[in-house]
């Protein structure tokens, strides 16, 4: 199985905006499946989102990087990309949109979100700290989803039509996604195991 099938990067056709020869500098991808896939790994989805953007843009220009540990490290190299989108996106004539407090916001809550699941793991009981860390996963998707739209009109793919389609391997993380996601709303409600099973039977 190659990197290419697991979350469906896009296809060798060119859409009517794009011409024979052109090069995607970045991911393109429609800002709802970004934000789907996102929620559906619970916050795993950037890893592979940095990694293709670093590998698309090494092909492009052919930049000494290394995709993988960019990707893998992607709190020390999130300005360094949001910077050369916008950069891009400047050069295109496309409105300044502030990679830099975008960059910051979503390190910063990255960080935070770290800390407070390395905290929560030493409580049984879910509080506080475990509310915070769910609100704030639910936040990141948003710096992402800003720069994913930025992404697409650089790419002269405003809609993210060049991988809009969800592959089997998406729809894979998406169920299991949602079955994740039920689990935790449970634990989150305050119900017991027994009580879940008493209502099912």
């Amino acid at each position: 199985m190659t990197e290419e099938n697991i979350y469906s990067t896009p296809k060798a056709e060119l859409t009517d905006s794009h011409s024979a020869g052109s090069e995607i500098e970045f991911f393109p991808s429609t800002q709802t499946k970004l934000a789907i896939l996102y929620f559906a790994t619970f916050g795993m989805y950037p890893i592979y989102w940095f990694y293709k953007n670093w590998k698309l843009r090494q092909k492009a220009y052919g930049e000494n990087v290394i995709p993988f540990l960019r990707a893998l490290f992607f709190v020390f190299f999130t300005h360094s990309l949001f910077k050369k989108i916008e950069e891009t996106s400047t050069a295109k004539g496309i409105a300044t949109w502030g990679a830099t407090t975008l960059a910051t916001v979503f390190v910063l809550l990255t960080v935070i979100s770290n800390i407070l699941e390395k905290i929560s793991q030493k409580s049984e009981e879910i509080g506080a700290i475990d509310y915070t860390g769910m609100i704030i996963l639910v936040v990141l998707v948003w710096p992402l989803y800003v720069v994913q739209g930025v992404v697409n009109k650089v790419n002269n793919d405003p809609k993210g039509e060049l991988n809009s389609s969800y592959s089997i391997y998406n729809y894979i993380f998406i169920v299991i996604g949602v079955l994740i996601w039920m689990l935790v709303l449970v634990g989150f409600s305050g119900l017991e195991p027994e009580y879940i099973s008493e209502l099912i039977n």
